[in-house]
């Protein structure tokens, strides 16, 4: 099970998430990416470094949240992806999808 966790720091959010993102966290994840979408806060990042595991589902909805942020023209960056969640996100095609940079030059945006 993840865990969500938001930090607002002036026109940027970071939602990071921790632990194993699955179809089990659907529900929790669809309703705080809505919320911090609905906030219309410009620069989004998805702090990955806590993340151990994504399957499917997982990966399904971090492509709901880039399209929910591109409908209100909102930037997303994910940082901290190492390991096994590195591997999936290149199989899969999701290091094209997102813009994966380090923390430091997300905090230098």
């Amino acid at each position: 099970m993840a865990s969500f966790t938001v930090e607002r720091k002036k026109e940027r959010v970071v939602l990071a998430i921790e632990g194993r993102l699955t179809l089990e966290d659907k529900v929790r994840f669809d309703a705080c990416v809505a919320e911090q979408i609905a906030d219309g806060t410009g620069i989004f990042a998805i702090d990955l470094s806590q993340l151990e595991y994504v399957d499917s589902a997982g990966i399904g909805d971090l492509i709901k949240l880039k399209m929910q942020a591109a409908k209100s023209y909102r930037d997303v960056y994910v940082y901290g992806v190492s390991g096994e969640v590195e591997r999936v996100f290149r199989v899969s095609g999701l290091n094209s999808v997102f813009t994966v940079i380090e923390q430091s030059e997300f905090e230098a945006l």
